[in-house]
């Protein structure tokens, strides 16, 4: 038997939960997808192994988040809702000290990266590392996007999906057409950004939105950049001994 309320229930919300899904896997895939039918298939092939080495912390990190951050927070929204802002502001600080780290040292350890795993034919996959890495930077917001779905609104998280989908389908021909690879990487870098209007009038809406909070990310950006420079002089030390 089918319960008529529930039935509407499962629609209403169900519908926001596969159109994001949707999106989602097209934004994640879309790069992919279009640069296959504008670059040859060894160039292809380099960018598919920046894009796995860049897409490890990303993902290890999302998963953590949802298994802890998204219990969190839904608890946080049902019983508490007093204390969203706070407990956001943690888990935001917590993302952005890993996303600003890890990114900062990729950008400035993605050609050893590469010389350490692949041989000589694949150093070009290091220019492509530190693109990516960059990009990485704007997934910050999949805090707030925990808190889409926390807070019984699913339709925002396929909302925020539209630009990004909608930037790697215009901008990377666009900027193929202009610049080559690294106009397309450009768009790809400024899609993993689009997101972020939507997060952040979410945050001011709601009263998430802390000046002295989001200085973390920069200092955690700037850290990574400075280990980084610090394990490339301590290998050209190490190097010339």
């Amino acid at each position: 038997m089918l319960e008529a309320s529930a039935v509407r229930e499962l629609i209403a919300k169900g519908k926001w939960v596969l159109m994001s899904s949707l999106l989602g896997f097209i934004a994640l895939n879309g790069d992919r997808l279009l640069l296959g039918g504008l670059i040859d298939s060894a160039t292809l092939g380099l960018y598919a192994i920046a894009v796995a080495l860049a897409g490890i912390a990303p993902s290890v990190l999302a998963s953590i988040l949802g298994k802890v951050a998204y219990p969190a927070l839904s608890e946080v929204v049902r019983d508490r809702p007093h204390l969203l802002a706070r407990t956001y502001q943690r888990f935001q600080q917590i993302t952005d000290a890993c996303v600003g780290t890890l990114a900062g040292l990729l950008i400035v350890l993605s050609d050893h990266v590469i010389a350490l795993l692949y041989d000589a034919r694949y150093h070009s996959a290091g220019t492509i590392l530190a693109f990516l890495a960059v990009g990485s930077i704007g997934m910050r917001v999949v805090v707030i996007e925990q808190i889409y779905i926390a807070s019984g609104r699913p339709a925002l998280l396929a909302l925020a999906a539209v630009p990004r989908v909608l930037v790697l389908i215009l901008g990377v021909p666009l900027g193929h057409a202009l610049s080559g690879l690294n106009g397309a990487m450009l768009a790809v870098v400024l899609s993993q950004f689009s997101q972020w209007p939507l997060a952040y009038w979410f945050r001011w809406r709601h009263s998430l939105w802390d000046f002295r909070s989001d200085a973390l990310l920069p200092v955690a950006i700037a850290a990574g950049l400075g280990l980084g420079a610090l394990v490339l002089r301590l290998t050209a030390l190490l190097g010339t001994r």
